[in-house]
C-alpha cells in the first residue's frame, strides 16, 4: 500500500514536467541577404508581455524555447545592429511544437567621429658621437644647433619630409 502512495505521486510529476511543455523552435536570419544571426536574443513573452522564457541563437541562427503551459505568447528578437523584431501573438496548444522563421532588418548605429590628434614625442633619431660610439638621441629642438659643417653630428631622419 505505501509503494503505490509513494509511486503515484511520482507518476503525477512526470505528467506535468516539461516533456508536457509547449516548444518555440525557429531560426533567425537577416531580412536582406538571409544570413543566419548568431547570438540573437530571443525571449517569449506571454499575453500581459512579461517574459517567461529567453534564450540566444546558435552559430545556424536556430533557437527553442519552452512555455509550461498552452496559451497566447509573442516572441521579442534582439539584436545589435538590428531593429527589435515583436512578433503577432501566436497561440500554442498544449504539447505543441511550432516552428517560426523571423527575419530582422538592420539598423545603421549612428556614432560620433572619431578625431585622432597626434603629437611628436620629438625624438627624430639617432646620430653618432664625436667618439663614433653608438650614439644618442636626437630631440628636434636640438635639431638647429647642430652645426651642419659637423660631419660627426648629423641627425638621421624617419622621412624624406624630414630631412634638413
Amino acid at each position: 500500500m505505501y509503494a503505490r502512495a509513494a509511486v503515484l505521486p511520482l507518476f503525477l510529476f512526470l505528467i506535468d514536467s516539461p516533456l508536457n511543455a509547449q516548444v518555440m523552435r525557429g531560426r533567425v536570419t537577416d531580412y536582406a541577404t538571409g544570413e543566419l544571426l548568431h547570438g540573437a536574443a530571443v525571449l517569449l513573452l506571454d499575453e500581459n508581455g512579461r517574459g517567461i522564457a529567453q534564450t540566444t541563437t546558435d552559430t545556424t541562427g536556430l533557437f527553442e524555447l519552452r512555455a509550461a503551459r498552452a496559451g497566447a505568447f509573442q516572441l521579442n528578437v534582439s539584436l545589435i545592429g538590428y531593429l527589435p523584431f515583436t512578433s503577432v501573438t501566436l497561440s500554442l496548444s498544449l504539447r505543441e511544437t511550432m516552428q517560426v522563421r523571423i527575419q530582422i532588418a538592420t539598423q545603421p548605429i549612428p556614432v560620433a567621429p572619431l578625431v585622432v590628434t597626434a603629437r611628436s614625442l620629438g625624438v627624430v633619431g639617432w646620430m653618432n658621437s664625436r667618439g663614433g660610439g653608438p650614439g644618442r638621441a636626437l630631440a628636434i629642438s636640438s635639431r638647429e644647433r647642430i652645426s651642419k659643417s659637423d660631419r660627426w653630428q648629423r641627425p638621421l631622419h624617419c622621412c624624406s619630409a624630414c630631412r634638413v
